[in-house]
């Protein structure tokens, strides 16, 4: 059975801890919260492969100026993401085409399919 996040959608993991911290991580940065580190941690904790989690590090550093942290967390992402569902591989593309300073590209009709 495939988990899904809140919104019903999948998320390309075997872990429910995962995609339960993962939402927590993504939670806390929808309400501009600046303290999902350890939600994310916790999330690849529990599946070091779930390339969201990875990404939602990324975003969290990103915000934070972290653009180290940011940087290697969104290529962790990008090297994970690859048996991902075309809608957590577009997000790390998009994420990706952000913090490397190309906004147009991370826009959601130009990323690829």
């Amino acid at each position: 059975m495939a988990l899904a996040d809140r919104y019903g959608l999948p998320v390309s993991t075997s872990s429910a801890v995962a995609v339960e911290r993962y939402q927590d991580g993504m939670d806390n940065l929808l309400a501009y919260g600046l303290d999902g580190e350890r939600s994310f941690a916790e999330a690849v904790a529990a599946d070091e492969g779930l390339a969201l989690a990875h990404a939602g590090s990324a975003l969290l550093a990103f915000m934070k100026g972290d653009g180290a942290a940011a940087k290697s967390a969104i290529a962790r992402a990008g090297d994970l993401v690859g048996g991902a569902t075309r809608r957590e591989r577009q997000h790390v593309e998009a994420l990706s085409a952000l913090m490397a300073g190309r906004p147009r590209a991370a826009s959601p009709s130009s990323t690829s399919t």
